[in-house]
């Protein structure tokens, strides 16, 4: 799926970049990143300029399959081992197929944790 120039896999990545876009942050989509036991791609790493602040953000739309839930659980526990704070350095925004979370929430959690995350260059 397409928005403003960038492949995404789903319509909720979608509904991330744009509220990321409409509070003016930056982000990257998928980047390869590296953690202690390796490198990872995180759905969306998130940069606030003014503090050099950022936050990993993952978003987890299919939690109604177990694969899907499985890996991202996976994923959970390298961010966990690695010394990243869930809230805090790391986001989880979960959605399943009869239940969405509000933008407005998704703009608080992300900015939050801003607040309290590692600056990263």
């Amino acid at each position: 799926m397409l928005y403003n120039n960038n492949l995404y896999r789903s319509k909720g990545e979608i509904k991330i970049a744009r509220i990321l876009d409409s509070i003016g942050l930056e982000y990257r989509y998928e980047p390869q990143l590296f953690l202690s036991d390796g490198p990872v791609f995180p759905d969306f790493w998130v940069h606030q300029r003014e503090t050099h602040n950022c936050v990993i953000l993952e978003y987890g739309g299919m939690l109604d399959s177990q694969k899907y839930y499985d890996h991202l659980a996976y994923k959970r526990n390298r961010y966990r081992s690695s010394g990243l704070r869930e809230g805090i350095d790391v986001i989880f925004i979960n959605e399943y197929s009869d239940l969405a979370i509000e933008d407005e929430l998704i703009s608080t959690l992300v900015l939050s944790a801003l607040e309290q995350s590692i600056v990263l260059d």
